[in-house]
């Protein structure tokens, strides 16, 4: 917007205002709507200039897999009828807990990792992972564990 605009428009204002105190209409009033009229002369200048957009940089998501994708996916492969979880869904829920369990340095596969998994993310999942059969109800309760520990304090031991 150039100087120009700027001063006519200000102009616009000030004479609406001075037009409505000479018939004698409530100063505030008349002041509220030279700032209206202000706003309105200035958005019309603006008709045929080209305006430059602010540089925003949008990050794209990459292609790789997250707990959000991963989430969206088991919701969608849960058979409403029987409450039970197809086999991509399952597989997918086991990588999704192996992956949090990788990043607390835990391996199931490892001797004594499933005692450390049991102890970060309780029995019940552990065991719903190891199972056949997966429920709704096993994989509410593995993403509100997952939910805990990702959101629980970490506490470093000092030695």
């Amino acid at each position: 917007m150039r100087l120009g605009h700027i001063v006519l428009s200000v102009l616009g204002g000030a004479f609406v205002c001075a037009a409505l105190v000479c018939f004698r209409v409530e100063t505030l009033f008349a002041v509220g709507w030279a700032f209206l009229a202000v706003a309105v002369i200035a958005a019309f200048s603006l008709i045929g200039t080209e305006l430059t957009p602010l540089p925003l940089r949008i990050e794209r998501p990459s292609g790789e897999t997250g707990t959000r994708s991963d989430v969206r996916s088991i919701g969608w492969s849960i058979d409403r009828r029987t409450g039970l979880v197809r086999d991509a869904a399952r597989k997918r829920l086991r990588r999704l807990v192996t992956r949090v369990l990788l990043r607390h340095s835990i391996d199931i596969s490892q001797p004594g990792g499933r005692e450390a998994a049991i102890a970060l993310l309780g029995e019940p999942s552990v065991g719903a992972l190891e199972g056949s059969q997966v429920t709704l109800s096993d994989i509410t309760d593995i993403l509100h564990r997952i939910e805990r520990v990702h959101t629980a304090p970490h506490v470093q031991e000092h030695t």
